[in-house]
């Protein structure tokens, strides 16, 4: 169904254009609102935010008609209105960590860049003094069998 469509549906009979709507986009609305919802919602939220996003199509088109396709329009309506409802439950449910809180030690990364950087540093140096030895020195490197690099050419 198209905006033209849609209109002279409309004229008709509102319910009608309403249901056909609802019918032909319901499964699209939802994909896109689970996706946004997904790990953050209940099935129930998802549900919610559907018919809002309906609710709001119903709305808009009345005011300003679409011509042409109505998928992307309805596809926006459904991610602003998911996303919206996505903000407004990670701040219900306290999801977000604060720098301050006692829990932020726990997700703290164990990596020490600086160590690996040092290492990193060491090795292109080692790497580089190696093959100014020239031949035969420089051929290849083996550390525990696993030759690190080979140097045709010194």
């Amino acid at each position: 169904m198209n905006g033209d469509d849609y209109e002279k549906i409309l004229k008709r009979s509102r319910r009608e254009a309403h249901q056909l709507l609802f019918d032909e986009y319901y499964n699209y609305v939802g994909t896109i609102v689970f996706n946004q919802l997904r790990n953050v919602g209940s099935a129930e939220d998802t549900e919610e935010c559907i018919s809002d996003v309906f609710a709001k199509m119903f709305f808009v088109l009345e005011d300003q008609p679409v011509t042409g396709d109505m998928k992307k329009f309805i596809a926006m309506i459904a991610r602003n209105s998911a996303i919206s409802m996505r903000r407004s439950l990670t701040a219900k449910t306290d999801k977000n960590i604060s720098a301050d809180d006692e829990d932020m030690a726990e997700i703290a990364d164990t990596n020490d860049i600086e160590a690996d950087t040092e290492k990193a540093e060491t090795s292109a140096l080692l790497l580089k003094k190696i093959s100014e030895l020239g031949p035969p020195d420089c051929y290849s490197l083996s550390i525990n069998n696993i030759r690190i690099f080979k140097i045709k050419l010194c």
